[in-house]
């Protein structure tokens, strides 16, 4: 048996909880309602990321508007990227073995720059796991990146009249912060890897893992068995 994908939202899945990326991989029906709480922050979510490419306009949707056709969307980006494309939004990668999208892939002067989109106003912890794993799958996939930002909300702009997107946003490179993980990241994803061929549910109990840093959308699963 080939080793399991992982894609991006399953290795930050797996890294809170083991139990819940084999759930949610296995047993997908048996998750939580959505909320409509959180509804609303994927929404904000979604809002957000459409305003920053605005950031670098003139960009090209390699997914097309359907994230569920990953695949395609690796194509398109090969081709993108080979066709000299200078911004790319939700560019797609893999290697046989990770995935991930990335939110804006810029050609800069002295390379390829990536930047991922956060509704957030600062950085977060599991943040830079997540562009972390993106640094990693992206070359991995055979593109160097020169650098990774993160791009998340100004809390300082207020606004007065038309929208200012230059200061609604701020960019934070992410190279010192997401180096370090780059030694990390393969072990663990070995480890979720030999879980998921396995094939048993882990035994874990529920704890401090099941909130934080996300609600875990399998508590009323866990909470029953």
């Amino acid at each position: 048996m080939n080793a399991p994908m992982i894609s991006k939202s399953s290795f930050i899945r797996g890294m809170q909880c083991p139990k819940s990326l084999w759930l949610h991989l296995n047993l997908p029906d048996d998750r939580d309602e959505i909320s409509d709480q959180q509804q609303q922050i994927f929404d904000t979510g979604h809002n957000i990321g459409f305003l920053a490419q605005q950031l670098f306009p003139g960009g090209i949707d390699a997914s097309k508007g359907d994230h569920s056709k990953i695949f395609e969307a690796v194509s398109y980006t090969r081709e993108l990227i080979a066709n000299s494309q200078p911004v790319i939004y939700e560019a797609a990668f893999s290697d046989g073995e990770t995935l991930c999208y990335m939110d804006i892939l810029v050609k800069e002067k002295d390379g390829w720059a990536a930047y991922e989109v956060k509704a957030s106003t600062g950085v977060r912890d599991y943040q830079i796991l997540d562009v972390g794993f993106q640094f990693f799958a992206i070359n991995r996939s055979g593109l160097p990146l020169k650098r990774v930002s993160l791009v998340h909300v100004n809390n300082q702009y207020v606004r007065r009249g038309v929208l200012d997107i230059r200061q609604l946003f701020t960019i934070e490179l992410m190279n010192d912060r997401v180096m370090p993980l780059q030694e990390i990241i393969p072990g663990e994803l070995l480890q979720l890897q030999q879980m998921l061929k396995a094939g048993a549910m882990p035994e874990i109990s529920m704890g401090r893992q099941c909130t934080n840093p996300f609600p875990c959308d399998f508590q009323g699963f866990c909470s029953q068995s």
